[in-house]
Protein backbone atom coordinates (compact mmCIF):
# COMPACT_ATOMS: atom_id res chain seq x y z
CA UNK A 1 0.00 0.00 0.00
CA UNK A 2 1.26 3.33 -0.65
CA UNK A 3 0.21 5.14 2.37
CA UNK A 4 2.73 8.65 0.84
CA UNK A 5 0.27 8.73 -2.08
CA UNK A 6 -3.05 8.20 0.23
CA UNK A 7 -2.26 10.69 2.07
CA UNK A 8 -2.43 13.11 -1.00
CA UNK A 9 -4.92 12.18 -2.85
CA UNK A 10 -8.22 14.30 -2.05
CA UNK A 11 -10.87 13.61 0.69
CA UNK A 12 -11.27 15.08 4.21
CA UNK A 13 -8.07 13.37 5.92
CA UNK A 14 -9.85 9.97 7.37
CA UNK A 15 -11.56 9.01 3.58
CA UNK A 16 -10.58 9.21 0.33
CA UNK A 17 -12.57 10.86 -2.23
CA UNK A 18 -11.77 7.61 -4.32
CA UNK A 19 -13.23 5.80 -1.20
CA UNK A 20 -16.88 7.83 -1.03
CA UNK A 21 -17.19 6.70 -4.77
CA UNK A 22 -16.70 3.21 -3.73
CA UNK A 23 -13.64 3.32 -6.32
CA UNK A 24 -9.94 2.03 -6.59
CA UNK A 25 -9.01 4.90 -7.98
CA UNK A 26 -10.49 8.06 -9.15
CA UNK A 27 -9.34 8.01 -13.75
CA UNK A 28 -13.09 7.60 -14.33
CA UNK A 29 -11.94 5.45 -17.20
CA UNK A 30 -10.34 2.53 -14.88
CA UNK A 31 -13.62 -0.10 -14.27
CA UNK A 32 -14.65 -0.94 -10.82
CA UNK A 33 -13.69 -4.24 -10.24
CA UNK A 34 -17.22 -6.37 -9.96
CA UNK A 35 -17.44 -7.07 -6.39
CA UNK A 36 -17.10 -3.40 -5.48
CA UNK A 37 -19.58 -1.90 -7.03
CA UNK A 38 -22.74 -0.35 -5.50
CA UNK A 39 -25.20 1.78 -6.41
CA UNK A 40 -24.05 5.63 -5.93
CA UNK A 41 -26.91 8.23 -6.72
CA UNK A 42 -26.18 11.18 -4.69
CA UNK A 43 -22.22 12.07 -3.66
CA UNK A 44 -22.04 15.08 -1.28
CA UNK A 45 -18.80 16.39 -1.18
CA UNK A 46 -18.21 19.10 1.88
CA UNK A 47 -15.77 21.39 2.85
CA UNK A 48 -15.48 20.12 6.52
CA UNK A 49 -13.45 17.86 9.11
CA UNK A 50 -14.53 14.34 9.06
CA UNK A 51 -15.09 14.45 12.46
CA UNK A 52 -17.46 17.46 11.63
CA UNK A 53 -19.23 16.66 8.88
CA UNK A 54 -22.79 15.59 11.23
CA UNK A 55 -22.88 19.28 12.49
CA UNK A 56 -22.29 20.89 9.30
CA UNK A 57 -25.53 22.40 8.34
CA UNK A 58 -25.23 21.73 4.38
CA UNK A 59 -24.55 17.99 5.71
CA UNK A 60 -27.90 18.16 7.44
CA UNK A 61 -29.66 19.90 4.96
CA UNK A 62 -29.27 17.29 2.67
CA UNK A 63 -29.43 14.46 5.14
CA UNK A 64 -33.03 15.74 5.55
CA UNK A 65 -33.66 16.55 1.89
CA UNK A 66 -32.58 12.55 1.01
CA UNK A 67 -34.52 10.82 3.93
CA UNK A 68 -37.58 13.18 2.78
CA UNK A 69 -37.41 12.76 -0.75
CA UNK A 70 -36.46 8.31 -0.50
CA UNK A 71 -38.94 6.78 -3.00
Amino acid sequence: MDYARLMLEPGDGTVTKASLLARNVLDPLVPRHPWSFFPLDYPLMLCAEHSALTGNLFFQDNLLHFLLHRG
